[in-house]
């Protein structure tokens, strides 16, 4: 559950082996990277593999050229090993736009208004989305 934004002259390098960007813990993996463009305006979206969605304003994440970042969404270890809580899908929303949550075959369209319930601050928990659509395997912004 954690990120960060970077610039894109951060990530690139003239060393044939690449450059460390980015800290993974043992165990865990890192969703692709989504470019944007206006950062005062955009807002991120963070859904949970239990159903989770958190939205928050993307001037909350830190500018920092190589990390671990900040806490996205919390998510809290589970006293069950089996159940482990993590983040399963982001992306950024441009003002005035829908978010569409996909959860296997089925999806859901929620307008600017109906974000408003899964809108508050950055390393939140978020809301449970309607029961049928609590298995997210993607979120994708629509106009």
């Amino acid at each position: 559950g954690y990120g960060f934004i970077a610039e894109l002259d951060d990530l690139i390098t003239k060393n044939k082996a690449g450059k460390l960007i980015l800290n993974i813990p043992e165990g865990f993996s890192a969703l692709r990277p989504i470019p944007f463009k206006d950062l005062s305006s955009s807002w991120v979206a963070a859904a949970s593999n239990l159903g989770k969605l958190l939205i928050f304003p993307c001037v909350e994440l830190p500018l920092l050229a190589k990390g671990k970042g900040q806490k996205i969404m919390h998510l809290p270890l589970s006293k069950k090993k089996e159940v482990r809580e993590v983040m399963s899908a982001l992306t950024l929303l441009n003002p005035e736009q829908g978010l569409k949550v996909v959860a296997g075959e089925r999806h859901l369209k929620l307008t600017e208004t109906a974000q408003i319930n899964y809108t508050s601050e950055r390393a939140r928990r978020g809301q449970f989305l309607p029961k049928g659509f609590r298995n997210v395997t993607s979120l994708e912004p629509i106009l």
